[in-house]
């Protein structure tokens, strides 16, 4: 099964990650909502995905959804499409490491909006710059950075981070699934959602 066309964005992180030698971490709206088969679906989505280090706390995250259609990607790109674009970027010379004025003025930005870390802000250039090789610019352009800063900018929703099958809730809040009841856990979020 071609599961490139299945899940887009995780394609397209996974290109990302093999020329930069990233790490990817997938997350889901499991159990709580409407994905009950993703913990069946993600070691099958770690073995196509293969030559890139899926782990709970990566450079890339990418929020999969259910898919509609798991015959999707029937007609997409294949793996050897993708592999094939990342051997000729790996040729691409390297960005120079700054930034034009509005990428420097997006990024403070989102480190001011978005509370990003200096971990985020150091993954975030690493990841525009392995984007802008992929790309065969010479230099990081501002949707080179958008689309670094969508990769670190965690769902404000509780999601299942799906190496480890832990449920997060912001940044701060794990829980291992079967430590606890869901209606528990839907129960406190009605609570504090009512609190705001």
């Amino acid at each position: 099964m071609n599961l490139t066309g299945v899940y887009p964005n995780l394609s397209r992180a996974y290109e990302i990650a093999l020329l930069g030698r990233h790490t990817i971490t997938v997350v889901y709206l499991g159990n709580l909502f409407n994905y009950t088969q993703a913990n069946e679906d993600y070691p099958m989505i770690k073995k196509f995905f293969s030559g890139v280090l899926f782990v709970s706390n990566g450079d890339l995250w990418v929020e999969i959804k259910k898919p509609q259609n798991y015959d999707q990607g029937k007609y997409s790109e294949t793996l050897t499409d993708i592999h094939t674009r990342v051997k000729k970027a790996e040729n691409n010379t390297e960005p120079k490491q700054e930034y034009c004025d509005t990428g420097k003025e997006l990024l403070k930005n989102a480190v001011d909006h978005l509370l990003l870390s200096l971990k985020d802000v150091e993954i975030i250039q690493r990841v525009s710059s392995t984007i802008a090789k992929l790309d065969g610019e010479g230099e990081i352009l501002v949707h080179h950075v958008v689309e670094a800063i969508q990769y670190r900018i965690k769902p404000d929703h509780p999601l299942i981070i799906a190496e480890n099958n832990t449920i997060q809730f912001g940044g701060n809040i794990s829980i291992k699934q079967g430590e606890i009841n869901y209606g528990d856990i839907e129960n406190a979020i009605n609570y504090l959602g009512k609190m705001l």
